[in-house]
């Protein structure tokens, strides 16, 4: 997470802000709901960032994202 943070591309896939606006809108926008997810992407990494995506450093950092991601590739590592 790091290095991309200090190379500026954690936000650099073209997918990533949506993932967090949708995950955003969860909690925080004009009408904020279940209503919200659905779409074109399964429900449940939507629901995972909007856990942490409410607070608006974790968001714009991109980290709000981020930690599920690290989160499921050590759990991958490890179940391998």
């Amino acid at each position: 997470y790091l290095w991309f943070r200090d190379l500026g591309t954690i936000l650099g896939y073209k997918d990533a802000l949506s993932h967090l606006l949708i995950g955003r809108r969860v909690v925080v926008g004009q009408h904020p709901g279940f209503g919200q997810l659905g779409g074109i992407w399964l429900p449940l990494p939507h629901l995972l960032i909007s856990t942490l995506a409410w607070n608006g450093d974790l968001y714009t950092s991109g980290l709000a994202g981020s930690v599920f991601s690290m989160l499921a590739y050590v759990a991958t590592v490890l179940g391998l």
